[in-house]
């Protein structure tokens, strides 16, 4: 399991394969606040972002799982891995704007084998996201109409 925090200005998650957000390098820098951009992507399984409701710092437990949700509120998507990598951050970090994602909002690189994988992200109070992965074995795009927002819950036996 790997722990680590970030801090965002924007009230988003981020998870993406950076090789797969190049094509938005030029772009402004806030493009993914466009909702048919985001879905554009989120759909192409180019990115999940999702919308915290508050600025701030929070804490991220991220766990390979076998499958299955982490709860009845979390929120699951798929996601194309081409470059083995992904980063798990602040919104502030999608590419875009001439840059790339880094670590200084203290968002993470998490290695991954190349391919599809199933991402579910809940929430443990308001500040605590639990982010499972799962690979794959086929292409699975997402069909999803609206944005993402992820709710306050409380994970069971905490």
């Amino acid at each position: 399991m790997l722990n680590f925090q970030f801090s965002t200005d924007t009230a988003e998650l981020a998870i993406f394969d950076p090789e797969r957000l190049l094509h938005r390098k030029d772009e402004a820098g806030d493009w993914w606040t466009l909702q048919r951009e985001n879905l554009l992507e989120l759909n192409a399984g180019n990115l999940l972002s999702m919308d915290l409701g508050a600025d701030g710092l929070y804490s991220v437990d991220v766990e390979k799982i076998a499958g299955g949700q982490i709860s009845s509120t979390s929120i699951k998507a798929n996601l194309n891995v081409s470059s083995g990598s992904i980063f798990i951050g602040a919104g502030e970090d999608i590419t875009g704007g001439e840059l790339e994602p880094d670590e200084s909002f203290g968002g993470r690189f998490v290695s991954l084998e190349p391919g599809w994988y199933s991402i579910c992200v809940a929430r443990d109070g308001t500040s605590k996201l639990l982010i499972g992965i799962r690979r794959l074995e086929k292409p699975a795009a997402n069909n999803f109409c609206e944005i993402l927002r992820l709710p306050v819950s409380r994970m069971p036996n905490n």
